[in-house]
């Protein structure tokens, strides 16, 4: 939270770049009060959002003007990764199964139990080997790795290469209800390994795997914030019985994958800095006094 009561120490700034990535909006948790939001907004130059509703804590108290250069929304970027593949062998999965992968945290809200059943349905439905590769920690992981699970799914647990697990597979996936999902950068993972991805309408998801030419992949809209599992298991049913679908969307992911470089969103927020410092270029050091 924004120190309302400590120093002022923004107000020698002449640019102050602020980045909204959610959480604010959902829960008493994350949330701010309206003294501390105003008393930020007084000191910020330009507000960063990822996702629309990243701004309506702004617009609820009326701060959410017509001043389009004050709140500009950009995505979040992250460095290009060393492709690596997990080989399927290494998880026990035939070679010409279609594979899906999720990695995420393993909550409720990040669908893993919604996952796993239009899986289900759509190997009924197509009649297609169709795997579920589940990679991450968390309290749904440990329920699963004790319980157990349907032989078609494949639990992981932590691992730190997102985008090899992605690369060996068909298509990602993501079926959150997650309500402050913002700007998931597993999805940006999935894209930088070649992937498309199935996930639902939450956040900014939508923006992220489209592009004039289509989707990479399908966006599939939550029903009062549950995941509608027919729609689900027809999307996975389609893209696995279907070539020209899962080619169409795979057509689509190097369109889309180039916006979220380290190198094409830090360009961005330079101009941004450099916005109201004419006579200065940012990153770039004075000379020393002779």
């Amino acid at each position: 939270k924004y120190p309302v009561q400590q120093p002022d120490v923004f107000s020698g700034l002449r640019s102050h770049v602020a980045t909204l990535h959610g959480m604010i909006e959902h829960g008493s948790a994350f949330g701010v009060t309206e003294q501390e939001l105003r008393t930020a907004d007084r000191h910020v130059s330009t507000w960063v959002y990822t996702a629309d509703k990243n701004v309506a804590p702004f617009a609820k108290i009326g701060l959410l003007r017509d001043e389009g250069e004050r709140f500009v929304k950009m995505p979040n970027g992250i460095q290009t990764p060393v492709i690596e593949p997990v080989p399927r062998s290494q998880l026990g999965i035939p070679d010409d199964a279609f594979v899906l992968c999720c990695v995420s945290r393993a909550i409720p809200d990040k669908g893993w139990a919604e996952m796993i059943a239009s899986v289900e349905r759509a190997r009924e439905k197509s009649g297609r080997d169709i795997r579920l590769v589940l990679v991450g920690n968390g309290p749904v992981y440990e329920e699963y790795r004790r319980a157990g699970v349907p032989a078609f799914v494949h639990l992981v647990g932590f691992s730190e290469n997102s985008a090899g697990h992605y690369a060996g597979a068909d298509m990602g996936i993501m079926l959150t209800r997650f309500r402050s999902e913002s700007f998931p950068l597993t999805i940006v993972d999935c894209l930088f390994a070649g992937k498309p991805y199935i996930a639902t309408d939450v956040g900014d998801i939508p923006n992220m795997l489209t592009s004039p030419d289509g989707v990479a992949g399908e966006v599939i809209a939550l029903d009062d914030w549950q995941v509608p599992i027919d729609a689900a298991a027809e999307a996975i049913a389609r893209f696995a019985g279907e070539p020209e679908a899962y080619a169409a969307a795979c057509a689509i992911v190097p369109k889309i994958a180039g916006r979220f470089r380290i190198e094409s969103v830090a360009s961005l927020y330079v101009d941004l800095f450099r916005q109201g410092l004419p006579t200065e270029a940012v990153g770039v050091e004075e000379p020393a006094a002779a």
